[in-house]
């Protein structure tokens, strides 16, 4: 922090002789006041007005004087002027000497009150030679402070060398206390700002880790239910077929789990290239159609044995090619056809393919539906519907469906669940119309 040393003195007085009187006092060195006394200094000083052979006292004092700098006003008005000035540049006044009677305009009592306004770290000394205000209705215009004295005429020309000192000593010791204050306060707020960067840190290391290890926990009960879930026909047949001894027939039940497996361990790969930004997508022209009938095809054995209508419906807005990731596109509706054939158990399920507009897609999109005629989903499985490890419910939800809306988002289109009013789910999957 800069050392803070003002010495600033504004000397305001109807008589421009009496400013050379203070200046004498606070800026000649000894030896300079060698005119003669004048009526100015005599009425200011009295006897003590000063000579033209300093004493050996007075020599001391003026060469141990500060460095004073010294601006003079003839009237309230104008020391308001400068006092604004000073402020605006950076260069306040510390103190003022300060005349009661300025004739024609303010006195010293409105003028100190008007100085106060523009600066209220003025230190004030009203000189008056007298009676004009008394006591009383000096505490009564200007208050009780600190930043008042005053000097009644004439006086001894020491006391104005120790006003001067004291005065401006006490306006820089001031100001370096407020420096030191200011300083300290921001030091704190420095200090709790950082406390709180801490722990707001803290937390959301606590939040992140109680999340990973909820995360953990998730999939390994959702292992655990798969693992269930495929073991469980595997372990009934082989009973059967040691209560039967049996030697063959049931071989074909082993294939559902094993298909399970699979697409298990196809999901869980597809989520974890997608997480760490492997990846690939590959996009070329494809006939939306043709896709779609393929499965539809492939799915209508698993239609027969639920004694489910599989369903394809086409409106004749759908384009004849779009360019995008085919491979991933036949994964999401096979995982969207499968999913609604294993959730009905009599009805229909229908794949439509349409065009729909949309802003955000160059105008339009194109909207693959699947719709089913099951159980539906209640509200506690939509919320959590698209989550790969999901605990509880999950008659819909899963790494299938997961892997599916991620794969979507990766090839630049969409797949929601749509609201239906007659019961069962219904998956939109929307891609961008790039023709090829």
């Amino acid at each position: 922090m800069p050392a803070i040393d003002n010495r600033r003195i504004l000397i305001v007085d109807d008589n421009a002789a009496i400013h050379q009187d203070f200046r004498k006092i606070l800026l000649d060195a000894p030896g300079g006041a060698s005119a003669p006394v004048s009526e100015a200094e005599s009425e200011l000083f009295g006897d003590d007005a000063p000579s033209a052979k300093p004493t050996a006292a007075a020599s001391a004092t003026a060469t141990a004087a500060p460095d004073y700098t010294l601006d003079s006003a003839l009237q309230g008005q104008e020391a308001l002027e400068r006092v604004l000035q000073a402020r605006k540049e950076g260069l306040p006044y510390a103190m003022v000497f300060l005349d009661v009677r300025m004739p024609p305009g303010w006195d010293g009592i409105e003028t100190a009150q008007k100085l106060w306004e523009a600066d209220p770290d003025l230190q004030i000394v009203l000189c008056t030679a007298y009676s004009d205000y008394s006591w009383q209705e000096t505490v009564a215009a200007l208050g009780r402070t600190d930043r008042l004295l005053i000097l009644k005429k004439p006086f001894d020309r020491v006391e104005v060398c120790q006003l001067a000192s004291a005065l401006t000593e006490k306006w820089n010791l001031v100001l370096r206390e407020r420096q030191s204050l200011q300083t300290a306060i921001r030091a704190e707020m420095e200090a709790r700002a950082y406390a709180a960067s801490l722990e707001t840190m803290n937390h959301a290391l606590e939040s992140s880790w109680a999340k990973a290890e909820s995360e953990l926990k998730r999939r390994g009960d959702y292992l655990m239910r798969i693992a269930s879930e495929v073991l469980a026909p595997a372990q009934l047949l082989l009973v059967q077929r040691a209560a039967t001894a049996s030697p063959h027939g049931d071989s074909d039940r082993l294939v559902d789990p094993a298909i399970a497996i699979a697409s298990a361990i196809t999901h869980v790969l597809d989520l974890a290239a997608m997480d760490v930004g492997a990846a690939a997508v590959t996009k070329s022209p494809t006939k939306p159609i043709e896709l779609a009938r393929q499965v539809v095809t492939a799915e209508s054995e698993l239609a027969r044995e639920r004694n489910v209508r599989i369903e394809l419906n086409c409106a004749p807005t759908v384009p004849q090619e779009l360019l995008t990731d085919a491979p991933r596109v036949t994964r999401i509706l096979t995982e969207l056809v499968d999913n609604a054939l294993r959730h009905t158990s009599e009805g229909v399920v229908e794949l439509r393919l349409d065009v729909q507009p949309s802003p955000g897609h160059d105008g339009q999109v194109l909207r693959c539906q699947v719709r089913d005629s099951g159980p539906g989903l209640s509200n506690a499985a939509r919320s959590r519907l698209f989550e790969p490890f999901n605990p509880g419910d999950s008659s819909r939800s899963g790494l299938g469906l997961a892997a599916s809306k991620r794969s979507a988002h990766l090839i630049g289109g969409d797949l929601y669940l749509e609201p239906t009013e007659t019961g069962g789910a219904s998956f939109s999957l929307v891609l961008p119309m790039r023709v090829g």
